[in-house]
């Protein structure tokens, strides 16, 4: 009798440190996160995720945090990697103290003691089938204010590996009084992704496909940024043929052409501006320069730029909007049909048209249906504000 007592004592035991080593887990997962991997050591919990649910990363780690902090073991620190395509993006700190939390681009020593983990939870093979609306507008007809054109676009878009990703995409156009391929049917962007992150916050993506502007081939990206935020610099370079789509016949040519840019960026923290210097040798080999400001107001992001190439001066706009009103999405299963997060736009002032030469200057293209500053939400010193702002607002 008194052994059966010791294993029944010892069994309960077990019990319990079995729910507390995995009560950090069930809360992400009650979450929607996906690719998740805790470890607890004595009174802190590290933890890695990724953030398929909530359209702003600082809403998702605000969520995380009110749910860590609301377990009956909750720990004296929480230190938390969120993950994209299940690549670290940037760590943060939360102490007892919430005001003393930390945001930093540095994940190498939480990855490093989350390495042997198993995730939970992963998103590879995960099917997202996401609804892209698309809006072109040129102004340099003199028979017409403006050339339109709206298309639906929807695209596959699939986790394979760590880093690793495909889309496919279709452009079925909606309406537009264009005359060139925006008339017919044809193929977006369809490519295959590598990302990876290596130690001292360093980035690297190789992508090969069918890209944005008529163009297809393979492009490298890297990046570095400081701990903190305040600085970062990268260069790209691609090797690239044309994909035209003209009377509905897809035709594509040699990658013959080299383009590419070298950047740097500083955020300035305290009107949270964030500016771009970039040299650039574009597609038709026309070499120059950008300056971008842009700024992001609550959900909005608006920047303005100006540009120099090939002899000529341009510049304009961008903004960011989200499409969704909600603040988070559909929990991904095995298949998802959603729109996309937000919907950018560029305006240019001048359409820099070579008509001896039969191109456009300032032709580059996107490699990913992703937006091209959506990196700036990872800002350390941005999401920090921004966590907190988000923290006071669901507990109040």
């Amino acid at each position: 009798m008194k052994k059966l007592y010791i294993i029944l004592f010892f069994s309960l035991l077990m019990n319990e440190l079995l729910i507390a080593q995995s009560s950090e887990q069930e809360v992400l997962l009650a979450l929607g996160m996906e690719n998740i991997s805790v470890v607890n050591k004595g009174n802190e919990c590290y933890i890695a995720y990724e953030n398929n649910m909530y359209r702003e990363v600082s809403v998702g780690v605000a969520h995380v945090i009110k749910e860590l902090r609301a377990l009956p073991d909750t720990k004296s620190i929480y230190h938390l990697v969120v993950l994209n395509h299940n690549v670290p993006k940037v760590c943060v700190t939360i102490p007892h103290d919430i005001q003393a939390m930390q945001v930093s681009y540095d994940t190498d020593q939480i990855m490093h003691l989350l390495k042997d983990v198993k995730p939970s939870e992963t998103s590879a093979g995960k099917i997202d089938l996401v609804l892209y609306p698309q809006l072109f507008l040129k102004n340099h007809w003199l028979d017409r204010i403006y050339g339109t054109a709206f298309n639906l676009a929807p695209a596959l878009e699939i986790d394979l590996w760590k880093g690793a990703s495909f889309r496919g995409q279709a452009i079925f156009p909606i309406w537009t009084n264009m005359l060139d391929e925006k008339k017919y049917i044809r193929a977006g962007l369809i490519t295959l992704r590598q990302e990876v992150h290596l130690p001292h916050m360093l980035d690297a993506a190789l992508t090969i496909g069918n890209f944005t502007n008529m163009r297809m081939g393979m492009h490298i990206e890297t990046s570095y940024h400081t701990p903190n935020g305040r600085w970062a610099v990268g260069a790209d370079a691609g090797l690239t043929g044309g994909s035209t789509f003209y009377l509905g016949k897809w035709e594509v040519y040699p990658w013959n052409r080299l383009s590419g840019k070298v950047w740097g960026r500083y955020y300035e923290p305290y009107y949270g501006l964030t500016f771009d210097v970039q040299a650039l040798r574009n597609v038709y080999e026309d070499m120059g320069g950008r300056i971008d400001c842009r700024r992001k107001f609550g959900v909005l992001t608006i920047g303005f730029y100006a540009e120099y190439t090939g002899n000529l001066t341009n510049g304009g706009f961008h903004f960011t909007i989200p499409i969704m009103p909600t603040k988070h999405v559909m929990k991904r299963k095995a298949f998802r049909v959603s729109l996309p997060e937000h919907f950018q736009r560029e305006y240019v002032a001048r359409w820099n048209m070579d008509r001896e030469k039969g191109y456009s200057y300032n032709v580059r293209y996107q490699t990913t249906t992703e937006m091209e500053w959506s990196e700036g939400y990872y800002n350390p010193i941005y999401l920090r504000k921004e966590i907190l702002k988000v923290i006071a607002n669901i507990i109040n």
